[in-house]
């Protein structure tokens, strides 16, 4: 969501509590889109906010960096982060960019 929406959305880390009087159920739900589809910034937002804060590419690529970098916290979005003085201005789609 952070990089959708160009930075306005922070993405917040997972966090369970766990409570040793109460049994917790957990069930986890996936939603993801397919691994070709591009994650870009929505142009407009990007406009509105003077320059593109992340850069694009294919989720499955996403997904390999997020399995392959010994993170913690946001550590694969922090190396999708454009520096926050240097906002780029996009003059190529979001499909050309990805493909870098």
């Amino acid at each position: 969501m952070e990089v959708l929406s160009n930075g306005r959305y922070k993405s917040v880390q997972h966090r369970t509590v766990v409570n040793k009087e109460r049994m917790r159920i957990t069930v986890a739900v996936g939603h993801r889109p397919e691994n070709d589809a591009i994650m870009a910034p929505a142009h407009q937002l990007v406009e509105k906010d003077g320059g593109l804060r992340f850069k694009s590419l294919r989720f499955g690529d996403y997904m390999k960096l997020q399995q392959t970098i010994v993170s913690e916290g946001k550590h694969a979005l922090k190396t999708l982060a454009f520096q926050q003085d240097t906002a780029v201005m996009p003059s190529q789609s979001a499909d050309e960019r990805a493909v870098e």
